[in-house]
């Protein structure tokens, strides 16, 4: 397998996702986050907190990546989740500033 570079706050992202921790999760974002889970843009930290506990509750996954570009202040991560659930391909689409995630957006990939 090809080593992929992840830039950061990316590389947390995903590093923060596989060790279950949360409360480091949670510091990559704004309070005031834009998130973009398949249905109308919502704001704020609990908006993440609520998309966190639906998707990773069991805290057993690993999001592998498999594929990011980056077009400054926006980074795409392709990514795997695998659980016990099926393995589901996801696209986030990450809006940096400040070395925060301003916006959040995910799809099925």
């Amino acid at each position: 397998m090809a080593f992929l570079f992840l830039p950061e706050p990316v590389a947390a992202f995903v590093a923060t996702v596989n060790a279950g921790d949360d409360r480091t999760f949670l510091s990559l974002f704004a309070d005031d986050v834009e998130v973009d889970d398949w249905g109308p843009t919502r704001r704020g930290m609990s908006v993440v907190k609520e998309w966190r506990d639906r998707t990773l509750s069991d805290g057993n996954g690993t999001l592998t990546p498999l594929a990011v570009a980056q077009r400054s202040p926006q980074i795409q991560l392709t990514a795997q989740w695998q659980n016990s659930a099926p393995t589901l391909i996801w696209q986030f689409t990450f809006l940096v500033e400040r070395e925060k995630f301003t916006r959040f957006s995910i799809r099925q990939g």
